[in-house]
């Protein structure tokens, strides 16, 4: 159905824009980012849907997103702190979890 009717892909300008601004707000990176192929995957894995729907639940999660066709899940947390805590909280629903931080430019 995807390819038949794809969704309108987002502005990939605007997120790597905002991506190498370090003045950027989290909440207004997170608000950035989108993935038209994600419905597409979850239909065919509902793991990935379990798992972003605990990840958008999350306290301190802003945004959460599979990359591409769903190979790899993220989370967008306004700060480390909160990334760290939510790595905790969801590592026993992945096999493997990771913080990452957006260096200052």
């Amino acid at each position: 159905d995807f390819d038949r009717n794809p969704p309108v892909a987002p502005d990939a300008y605007a997120l790597a824009d905002a991506m190498e601004d370090s003045s950027v707000n989290p909440i207004d990176l997170a608000h950035l980012c989108e993935n038209n192929l994600e419905p597409a995957a979850c239909a065919a894995n509902t793991k990935l849907t379990q798992r972003l729907e605990i990840a958008r639940k999350h306290p301190r999660v802003l945004n959460a997103l599979v990359t591409g066709s769903g190979s790899t899940s993220f989370a967008i947390c306004p700060d480390l702190e909160s990334a760290q805590e939510f790595a905790r909280d969801i590592a026993e629903q992945c096999a493997w979890v990771e913080v990452c931080t957006r260096s200052a430019s």
